[in-house]
């Protein structure tokens, strides 16, 4: 879900705790934490053993610390917290540099790229050991010989 979807249709930001049914995302509420819950959930559903990296907004959002607790509430999600360590984003001198009509230009891709690539680079540095078997992940082999 990207910035623009959220501030066009504003969602409430409902509850971590009470929105979301692990056992049934089908069952999560129509807010903001369950059905980002449930994109995770679906996506869980597909390849139990998926990755999933989700990000923050950048700027201050009634969402953010809804994205920052989801890694707190499923396994294997790893936070790229935007928010909390890439403030730039709202430097005046930045966006006159890496922003056109609103939107990144090319050259402020790239940069995120190099952002995100770093950052995740971090996390899989960070926590080896859920990472060993990612080349297997779709297919029945594990490194665990049990």
């Amino acid at each position: 879900m990207g910035v623009n979807d959220t501030d066009k249709t504003k969602p409430e930001p409902g509850n971590l705790d009470t929105d979301i049914d692990l056992s049934d995302y089908n069952n999560n509420a129509d807010t903001f934490a369950g059905n980002y819950g449930g994109l995770i959930q679906r996506l869980r559903s597909i390849q139990p053993r998926c990755k999933i990296f989700i990000v923050s907004m950048p700027r201050n959002s009634n969402l953010n610390p809804i994205i920052q607790a989801m890694p707190t509430k499923f396994d294997n999600v790893f936070l790229i917290d935007l928010k909390q360590y890439q403030s730039m984003y709202e430097n005046p001198t930045f966006k006159d540099n890496y922003y056109l009509g609103g939107h990144l230009n090319p050259a402020g891709y790239l940069y995120t790229a190099y952002l995100f690539m770093a950052y995740i680079d971090w996390i899989i540095r960070k926590n080896p050991g859920k990472f060993k078997d990612v080349g297997l992940i779709g297919t029945t082999y594990t490194t665990d010989p049990t």
